[in-house]
């Protein structure tokens, strides 16, 4: 961090640091970091949706199992989804062989309007302990959450 002097204005001196860059590096670490919470939230309150709170049973294991999350840091974006096909049809809906029924359990649209405010809670929480003490808190948790609202939810 060079800095510039800025001539003497009074009897005070002026350096210029700039900073720039180390806050360019926190923002987006803010974000990175606000991306994953969220994401292992949708994760969380997809699996409690979706099984009630089961965990045990072959068709139960597997499904729970297979709900995650990747992240395109390039990009900013969180993924959320799952590795089992049947989850797919789920969401969007299909007509059940066995009962004639057309069945609709969005899983992860409901997941991702759960409870919003644990959510934004968590965000706040994790990007906060990046930037306690940069001075630049409000800028970051406005990037991270413009970054998170416009990318994902």
């Amino acid at each position: 961090m060079a800095g510039r002097t800025i001539p003497k204005v009074g009897r005070f001196r002026v350096k210029f640091v700039d900073r720039s860059r180390q806050s360019e590096k926190t923002l987006r670490e803010a974000a990175l970091s606000a991306l994953i919470v969220a994401a292992e939230h949708v994760v969380q309150e997809a699996i409690a949706l979706t099984f009630g709170g089961f965990k045990t049973g072959a068709f139960v294991t597997d499904g729970w199992k297979s709900i995650t999350f990747d992240i395109d840091e390039r990009r900013m974006v969180a993924r959320v989804g799952s590795t089992l096909d049947h989850f797919m049809y789920w969401e969007l809906g299909h007509l059940n062989l066995f009962t004639a029924d057309y069945e609709h359990n969005p899983w992860l649209t409901n997941a991702i309007k759960a409870n919003p405010e644990e959510r934004q809670r968590l965000v706040d929480q994790a990007v906060g302990k990046i930037v306690r003490n940069q001075g630049i808190a409000s800028i970051v948790r406005n990037f991270a959450l413009r970054s998170v609202g416009g990318a994902f939810f």
